[in-house]
């Protein structure tokens, strides 16, 4: 008897933003890969691997990504606009403009202990 492989239902892991709307645009016939990966400055192996989510797009490219189809495709400028506002908050996190905080605001404390 012949050994069978087992296939598992795995959900695929959910594409970042940017993977899904270079994903979008590969499926387009909006802009060709050739002039996607020229114009993102990568090799059409890069531009593959990032719309496959199989590699992680650096915040540079996601931001000229963003601002790329913000300008030359008008069906998509929506999802690019909601890209250019994770990036330009990722952006500030690792500058660290945006505030953390180490324990939730004395108010929060507060209201839990029913003060």
């Amino acid at each position: 008897m012949a050994p069978t492989a087992r296939i598992h239902n795995m959900p695929s892991p959910r594409l970042s933003r940017a993977a899904a709307l270079l994903r979008t645009l590969l499926n387009s016939s909006a802009l060709s890969p050739e002039r996607l990966a020229r114009e993102l400055a990568i090799s059409e192996d890069a531009l593959e691997q990032f719309g496959a989510g199989t590699l992680q797009m650096p915040l540079g490219h996601q931001l000229c990504l963003a601002l790329l189809v913000i300008r030359r495709v008008p069906e998509q400028r929506r999802e690019a606009h909601r890209l250019l506002g994770q990036v330009r908050a990722a952006t500030a996190f690792e500058r660290h403009d945006t505030v953390t905080h180490a324990a939730p605001p004395p108010r929060y404390l507060e209201r839990q202990l029913g003060g």
